[in-house]
């Protein structure tokens, strides 16, 4: 009889345990999607911000000029005007952004560059490509907000807790490009 008790108690007791950390994982992970959430400033919020108010002070409060003008370069030369080092820094980085030895990549089914960035699969083949054979946890990998984008173009950053790098990003007939552009080690 007393081996009955037990054996009532646990198949009562374990799969109710078992649910309901079951429902916590589920809770947690859905926390962990929201922390996750992409956000993109396309080229074209810049052009409607440009066109209501063309104070370059007011741009550069809003957008990282650098990877606005890697996107699109018609608008460099008002942006060159209101900092000037932002000359030598784009041609710099407009050199790195072209396919060279260091560029890396990948396959993929995406049609364009937002919806692969809303992908976690996406994310996690660019993070694989970025920290090479280093033996770092993804976890440690986080693509920060905002992504900039314009149709097959994106710049990036991901950061480490150790370091900071930008990333010029191309998608073209499925193939994506992954070029390093620049990085800070802290």
């Amino acid at each position: 009889m007393r081996n009955r008790t037990i054996y009532f108690y646990f198949f009562l007791i374990c799969p109710f345990i078992f649910c309901c950390n079951s429902k916590k994982d589920r809770e947690n992970t859905t926390l962990n999607e929201k922390h996750n959430e992409i956000e993109f400033l396309t080229y074209e919020d810049f052009e409607k911000m440009i066109s209501l108010n063309s104070n370059p002070s007011d741009l550069a409060k809003a957008f990282d000029l650098l990877s606005i003008m890697l996107l699109d370069s018609s608008r460099n030369e008002i942006l060159f005007k209101f900092d000037p080092t932002l000359k030598r820094d784009f041609h710099e980085y407009s050199h790195y952004a072209k396919i060279n030895d260091t560029t890396v990549g990948f396959v993929t089914e995406s049609k364009d560059l937002r919806s692969m960035f809303l992908s976690e699969n996406s994310r996690s083949r660019i993070i694989n490509c970025v920290r090479g054979e280093e033996e770092v946890q993804m976890e440690n990998f986080v693509i920060e907000n905002p992504i900039y984008i314009k149709n097959d173009i994106a710049v990036i950053r991901i950061l480490t807790p150790i370091s900071e790098d930008r990333y010029y990003i191309t998608l073209k007939k499925g193939i994506v490009q992954i070029n390093w552009l620049d990085g800070i080690i802290e």
